[in-house]
């Protein structure tokens, strides 16, 4: 499971997270990994970069919260 990778605003749209995720791509499917999944926020500017790698997306998530005082 990787939790979070972020890539700094100033080096995106150079390749930088297409490289990183390309690679964690290759090497899950080089150890027998059928599927990969990501949750991201509906805002997420990395949406197009994961159509491009060829992610789906499956649902819309919905985040409930709660507050007690």
């Amino acid at each position: 499971k990787i939790e979070d990778f972020d890539v700094l605003d100033r080096h995106q749209r150079r390749g930088y997270g297409t490289a990183i995720l390309s690679a964690i791509r290759t090497y899950a499917k080089e150890n027998g990994v059928k599927y990969l999944f990501l949750q991201v926020d509906k805002e997420n500017s990395a949406a197009e970069m994961y159509r491009k790698l060829g992610f789906s997306k499956l649902c819309e998530n919905i985040i409930y919260f709660n507050k007690l005082e």
